[in-house]
């Protein structure tokens, strides 16, 4: 009887078991994320990706830095350096936010890499519709690189499980200062462009409007002539013709001075150029040779700097040879006034080495 007692009183604590302990919910926050995941692998070369590519692309702004391209607009010519520092900055805080697992980590490091791409974007659009040729085909390959890259990086950061560990979705958060970087990001530099370009326009039709004003109402000799940013004096056995030519917006007065018998042709025009210097001169002596003469066994024949009515007077002559006994000279001077920027440009081809015209008439030339 005792023994059924006992078995019964075993069924029922077989049928009753106590209830088993459950541990606590674990509290996610940055640092139990610090102490259990490791960032490695592909995590570890996205980092250092955007590091590397975020000051090499700051210092290539700062190098490149070039007012003269710019138009001479101070905010144009920083609003490069502004952007890179900028994704520079962001690239550095995507790197704190990813060690120290801040819940904002992946939203920064998506935004550098859409940041890039756009830019990248921005960039062809911009070079495309200027007509503007890239200095080598490595530049165009590295650029469709970035694109790419930003891509993969972009879907690496979305669907990676290993981003997923680091960073929980669950975790993960957005702060108002995070909008505020992007604002900052897009806007400023938009704001520097729109500034420094509104800042050129007006003072190109300042500019035009005061030359415009001084070669209506300026007194000249019968053998003189202006385009209202210098005056010159026509040589003797020279005549001159004068024809107003378009160029990025900006009217600029050609003159051509022939010369029968001297077999000599001039070409002149005047600009400004506010960032000018020796480096400027030779870009602008490239830019106006000719190139199809390059075949001809050319020489520096005259390579000189000096001072005439004050000026800066830079001048090269290049010899070609066309035959055995045929030699043509190509003549480039450059007059450049540093106290108001302005620069003259003139040169000329005659395939005689006696009588050298141009310096005669450098000397006839002054600035406004």
């Amino acid at each position: 009887m005792e023994n059924n007692e006992n078995q019964e009183v075993d069924n029922i604590e077989s049928q009753n078991p106590e209830p088993l302990e459950t541990k606590p919910a674990v509290e996610i926050t940055s640092k139990y994320l610090k102490s259990t995941t490791r960032i490695s692998g592909w995590l570890v070369f996205f980092l250092f990706a955007i590091m590397l590519g975020g000051f090499i692309g700051l210092i290539k702004a700062i190098l490149a830095f070039d007012l003269s391209e710019a138009g001479g607009s101070y905010l144009i010519a920083f609003s490069d350096i502004f952007l890179t520092a900028m994704c520079f900055f962001l690239a550095s805080y995507t790197l704190y936010a990813f060690s120290n697992r801040l819940p904002n980590a992946v939203f920064l490091g998506k935004n550098y890499v859409v940041a890039t791409f756009v830019i990248n974007i921005l960039i062809l659009i911009i070079y495309r519709a200027n007509d503007i040729e890239f200095s080598s085909e490595r530049e165009i390959i590295d650029l469709v690189k970035s694109l790419i890259w930003a891509v993969i990086w972009f879907c690496y950061l979305s669907f990676s499980e290993q981003v997923a560990e680091v960073i929980p979705p669950s975790f993960r958060k957005v702060y108002t200062h995070n909008y505020v970087i992007n604002v900052i990001l897009i806007v400023i530099p938009l704001l520097m462009l729109v500034g420094g370009s509104a800042g050129i326009i007006v003072s190109e039709m300042s500019k035009q409007s005061e030359v415009a004003s001084l070669r209506q109402n300026l007194v000249l000799q019968e053998n003189e002539r202006t385009d209202g940013l210098v005056v010159f004096t026509v040589p003797q056995d020279f005549q001159c013709t004068e024809e107003d030519v378009e160029e990025d917006g900006v009217t600029i007065t050609v003159f051509r001075l022939t010369s029968d018998s001297l077999s000599a042709k001039i070409t002149m025009f005047s600009s400004f150029d506010s960032d000018f210097t020796s480096e400027t001169f030779d870009e602008y002596c490239e830019a106006y040779k000719d190139e199809d003469m390059d075949d001809c066994s050319p020489t520096v024949f005259i390579d000189t700097k000096s001072t005439i009515n004050s000026y800066r007077f830079y001048y090269r002559v290049i010899k070609y040879k066309m035959f055995s006994s045929l030699l043509v000279f190509w003549r480039f001077g450059l007059l450049y006034d540093k106290k108001t920027d302005k620069i003259c440009i003139f040169f000329s081809v005659n395939g005689d080495n006696h009588y050298d015209y141009m310096e005669e008439f450098a000397k006839g030339i002054r600035f406004l």
